[in-house]
């Protein structure tokens, strides 16, 4: 058993390949692990100068070891990857040379069987052959992954620091836990180019009050976003202190071009997320033009929902889409204040509203 690092590769290291193929029976890359025979694909050529890495005996066999323990497929386009645990990957999407990780640019990490854990040491190897990567989408919707692992994951991601775009889908996903999301603040705050962020929580009901809070202390730290989707829906967890501490965070965003909202299904907030809403919804950003909230089920007055409309005065405003659905209160009187804030709107391009189920309308 030998530890070796393998960042240089030089003369020695391709020899040192070489001369321990036969002798051992187990070797660990990293962390990686893998057998005699499968060692014994490492390439017999002599070393030559001026060979590229994707030649040189010593960089495939990483390769082997990560494309064995990381299903990863390469887009038709050369600039995207998916990593699918513990499924399988078609012939002409694997990757052929560490030379073709270097250009990627967009990463996917996805699963869809129950994430036990064994391909978290070539992860880590993985990453480090990527580091251009600028968007990273994390898909373990309905996943059945544990905290344990997806925090293992979540701990290797702050090295790929050039990522500006995070999409984090994580519904359904009823085993993860309040370690999982303190574990996702400790990323955002270690990228410093993010400029976008899209979270889906729907339906995840393993997440408590605290572990929530705990999320939502980021955003102040993370004021250079540009574009931001918090997807609630369903959360059973998410109160009306949750809420009050999400739009305190909102208000130091002044950079904020899109805002995304999803409260649907939030039952512990029916009762008061207009009121809060109408005190609290302050964007301090000049540049927001795009803007999106849903609710449903909300109950409210008719003051109160005159001052929630008039915190939707984006005058600026391109794209507008407001959900207001299956609310006993609405009525067609309280809709003239919001009628009065889309009007000043004169930069819109696209509208949407949704009042469905709303009986008092007419």
């Amino acid at each position: 058993q030998q530890d070796y690092a393998l960042s240089d590769m030089s003369k020695s290291c391709c020899a040192f390949f070489e001369n321990i193929t036969k002798q051992i029976s187990e070797f660990n890359l990293h962390g990686s692990q893998s057998n005699s025979q499968e060692l014994q694909t490492i390439q017999k050529k002599p070393f030559q100068e001026g060979q590229s890495n994707s030649q040189i005996p010593g960089i495939d066999p990483i390769l082997n070891l990560i494309q064995n323990e990381l299903c990863i497929e390469l887009s038709k386009e050369r600039q995207a990857l998916t990593l699918q645990l513990f499924t399988e990957v078609e012939e002409e999407c694997q990757i052929k040379s560490i030379d073709q990780l270097h250009s990627i640019t967009e990463l996917t990490i996805s699963g869809n069987k129950k994430y036990q854990g064994g391909s978290i040491s070539a992860f880590s190897l993985f990453l480090h052959q990527i580091p251009n990567v600028e968007t990273l989408n994390l898909s373990f919707s309905n996943s059945g992954i544990q905290d344990e692992y997806f925090i293992k994951v979540l701990s290797k991601l702050p090295m790929l620091t050039e990522i500006k775009i995070l999409n984090i889908d994580l519904s359904k996903s009823e085993f993860l836990k309040d370690k999982s999301l303190e574990q996702i603040a400790r990323v955002l705050k270690s990228l410093p180019k993010l400029v976008q962020l899209d979270v889906n929580f729907q339906d995840c009901d393993g997440f408590s009050e605290l572990g929530i809070l705990a999320f939502l202390q980021i955003f102040p730290e993370i004021t250079k976003l540009e574009v931001l989707s918090l997807d609630f829906e369903g959360l059973k967890s998410f109160t009306r202190d949750e809420l009050k501490f999400l739009l305190g965070g909102l208000s130091k965003l002044n950079r904020l071009q899109s805002l995304s909202l999803n409260f649907q299904g939030c039952s512990k907030i029916e009762t008061s997320v207009i009121k809060v809403l109408s005190k609290r919804l302050k964007i301090s950003s000049p540049r927001l033009t795009n803007f999106k909230l849903l609710l449903n089920k909300f109950k409210t007055n008719n003051p109160i929902f005159v001052n929630f409309t008039k915190q939707l005065s984006f005058k600026k405003a391109t794209s507008f889409s407001l959900s207001l659905t299956d609310s006993a209160d609405l009525s067609d009187k309280w809709l003239e204040s919001l009628a009065e804030q889309i009007g000043e709107m004169t930069s819109l391009t696209n509208l949407y509203l949704s009042f469905a189920e709303c009986p008092r309308l007419g």
